[in-house]
C-alpha cells in the first residue's frame, strides 16, 4: 500500500467537471476504507458539521460515488467520505504529483515519515527495531485520531495536484481527513509487515528506506519492503482482508468507546511476538518467500525493483518537459516500462460451493468472505428484505484428514427497499428506517446499512470426511480446492458462510 494511486484529475473547463483516474494501482486503501465505512457513517462524530466551502469536493464526491459504488449520500454524508478517502490517500502523495519526482522520493524517503506508513525508521535496527516502529506507528495513529477529534467543527483546505493541469484546492472537514490518515496507518501496518497466521501478531516489520541503499543488510535493517505484499490483490489479498476486520473494529471502538476504546483496539492489532529474526525465518512465516520475491531493491531494473525504474521515470519526465502537448506518450513510456498497470479485480457474486475432491493439504488463508443472500420474497417498502453481511479474516490449516482454523470478523445488518419507496427516488431520505443506518443505491433498490450488529472471533477444529465434505466442530461444510484457490462453505449459520482461501508454503 506504500504505491498510492495516481490522482489523475481531467479538468473539463466547459462543464468544470473532473473524472478520476488510477495510474499505477488500483487505490488499496480507498477501496478498503469505503467498502467498510459506508455502514457507519451515521453514527461517526462527524454529524453536524459545516458544509465545506467551493464545487470541488462536490465533484470529487460525485467520482467517489461512481467509483466506489457511495452514490445517493446526503450533502453532510458525502463531505464525510470525500473527506475520510481524500485523507487515506494523503500520506501517500502529500499534494505532490507521482511525475515530481524529488519531492515524491522525499516523500517516501523521510525517515520522521515512516511511522505514518507502519514501516522501520533507519534507525530501527535489529529485533529491537521491530518494536521501535510499531511503538512508533501506535502514536502515530493515537496522534491522527487525537487531531481528528480536536477538530470536529473545522475545515482544512488540502491542495490536489492534477497531472498535466496544475493545481487545485479542495476543502475538506479536517476531523474525516485526519481519520483517514490514521486509517491508512493501520492498514498499512499489515502490508507492511509479516503476521502471524490469524494476523492478530506482528513477527516482522518491512523496511523501505534502506531498502534502496546498496548497503542494506536484512539481520541489521529488516526485511526489505515488498510490493507484493502492498496490494490488495494476488499475494496481499489475506492482508488485505485482515486489515478490512481491523478497520471495522477500529471505527466501531471509536464510536461506542471513544478514543481509549479505538487505541486499544488498534494495540491489539499491533502487538508483536518477540523472537522473530532471520535466523529462524520470523518464526516461520508462511509469507516471507512472497515478501522477498516482491522485494523492493535499488538496481535500476524491471525484474530486481517492482514498477518503473528510475531511469525510465527520469526519461519520461524529459519528455514530458519537451512534450507538454502529448501527455498520452508520457504516460504509455510510464505504464509499458515495467508491463501493463494491475487491473481492478471484479468481485465474485456470492454463490453456494459445490464440494468436490481437490488436495487441502496445507495452509490456507482468507481473501474474501460473504454470507449467502436468503432467497425469501422480493424487498416491498412494507416488507424490507433483511439480510447480514460478515467480514472475516484468518486461515485454515490441513494436515492429513485433520484440521484446524481460527477466524476474526465483524457483521454487519442491510436492509433493502425499492428505491420506489422514497419519494424523491434517492436512498439518502429513505422514511421509516430504525436509527444507525446509512443508504445507497444498488439498482432499483436501496440498500441500508448498519454496522456493529456482531462480531466472530476464535479457533475451530476440522475433520476431512471425502470428496469435498467436512465436519467443522462438528458442523457440515463443503470445500473445493483447485490448484493454489479454496472455496468453503460453512452451514452453521441461518445463512451460510462462504469463504474463498489462497495457500500458501
Amino acid at each position: 500500500m506504500k504505491r498510492a494511486a495516481t490522482l489523475v484529475l481531467l479538468l473539463a473547463s466547459s462543464a468544470h467537471a473532473f473524472s478520476i483516474g488510477t495510474g499505477f494501482s488500483p487505490g488499496c486503501h480507498e477501496r478498503l476504507t469505503a467498502a467498510v465505512y459506508g455502514s457507519y457513517l451515521a453514527d461517526l462524530p462527524f454529524r453536524g458539521q459545516q458544509r465545506p466551502r467551493g464545487a470541488a469536493w462536490e465533484k470529487l464526491s460525485d467520482q467517489f460515488s461512481r467509483e466506489f459504488g457511495l452514490e445517493a449520500y446526503d450533502d453532510e454524508k458525502r463531505a464525510i467520505i470525500v473527506s475520510l478517502l481524500l485523507g487515506v490517500r494523503a500520506p501517500d502523495t502529500r499534494s505532490h504529483s507521482l511525475f515530481d519526482l524529488s519531492r515524491t522520493r522525499d516523500i517516501h524517503l523521510d525517515p520522521l515519515d515512516q511511522r505514518a506508513h507502519a514501516l522501520r525508521a533507519p534507525g530501527d535496527d535489529g529485533p529491537d527495531g521491530d518494536g521501535a516502529a510499531l511503538e512508533a506507528t501506535r502514536q502515530h495513529i493515537e496522534g491522527r485520531l487525537d487531531e481528528a477529534l480536536r477538530h470536529l467543527d473545522d475545515t482544512l483546505t488540502v491542495r490536489l495536484t492534477l497531472d498535466f493541469y496544475g493545481e487545485v484546492d479542495v476543502e475538506v472537514l479536517r476531523g474525516p481527513f485526519h481519520l483517514g490518515e490514521a486509517l491508512h496507518a493501520l492498514q498499512d501496518s499489515f502490508a507492511h509487515s509479516l503476521r502471524s497466521p490469524d494476523f492478530r501478531q506482528v513477527h516482522h516489520v518491512l523496511n523501505f528506506v534502506d531498502a534502496l541503499s546498496s548497503t542494506h543488510d536484512e539481520a541489521r535493517d529488516g526485511l526489505r519492503h515488498s510490493s507484493g505484499l502492498d496490494e490488495c490483490d494476488g499475494v496481499g489479498a489475506p492482508a488485505a482482508q485482515a486489515a478490512r476486520v481491523a478497520s471495522l473494529e477500529w471505527i466501531e471502538a471509536l464510536i461506542d468507546e471513544g478514543p481509549a476504546g479505538a487505541n486499544r483496539v488498534m494495540a491489539g492489532w499491533l502487538e508483536r511476538r518477540e523472537g522473530c529474526t532471520i535466523d529462524n525465518g520470523y518464526c516461520g512465516n508462511a509469507f516471507l518467500s512472497a515478501a522477498r520475491g516482491n522485494a523492493t531493491r535499488s538496481p535500476l531494473s524491471c525484474a530486481a525493483s517492482p514498477g518503473v525504474p528510475l531511469v525510465l521515470l527520469a526519461a519520461a519526465v524529459m519528455l514530458r518537459r519537451r512534450r507538454r502537448g502529448r501527455p498520452s506518450f508520457v504516460s504509455a513510456l510510464l505504464l509499458v516500462a515495467c508491463g501493463p498497470p494491475p487491473q481492478t479485480p471484479v468481485t465474485p457474486a456470492c454463490a453456494p460451493v459445490s464440494a468436490c475432491a481437490g488436495s487441502l493439504e496445507g495452509t490456507w488463508y482468507i481473501e474474501s468472505s460473504c454470507l449467502l443472500p436468503d432467497e425469501g420474497p422480493a424487498p416491498t417498502c412494507e416488507a424490507p428484505q433483511t439480510s447480514r453481511d460478515l467480514t472475516v479474516a484468518g486461515f485454515v490449516r490441513f494436515q492429513g484428514d485433520r484440521g484446524e482454523g481460527a477466524l476474526r470478523g465483524r457483521l454487519r445488518e442491510v436492509l433493502a427497499r425499492p428505491r420506489a419507496c422514497s419519494a424523491s427516488g434517492r436512498c439518502d431520505d429513505v422514511e421509516g428506517l430504525p436509527g444507525g443506518y446509512s443508504c445507497v443505491a444498488q439498482g432499483a433498490q436501496c440498500a441500508c446499512a448498519r454496522g456493529g450488529v456482531g462480531a466472530e472471533a476464535g479457533t475451530f477444529s476440522v475433520q476431512v470426511l471425502g470428496g469435498g465434505e467436512l465436519s467443522i466442530d462438528g458442523q457440515s461444510a463443503l470445500a473445493c480446492a483447485a490448484g493454489d484457490r479454496l472455496r468453503l462453505q460453512l452451514a452453521s449459520r441461518p445463512t451460510p458462510l462462504v469463504l474463498s482461501l489462497r495457500r500458501f508454503p
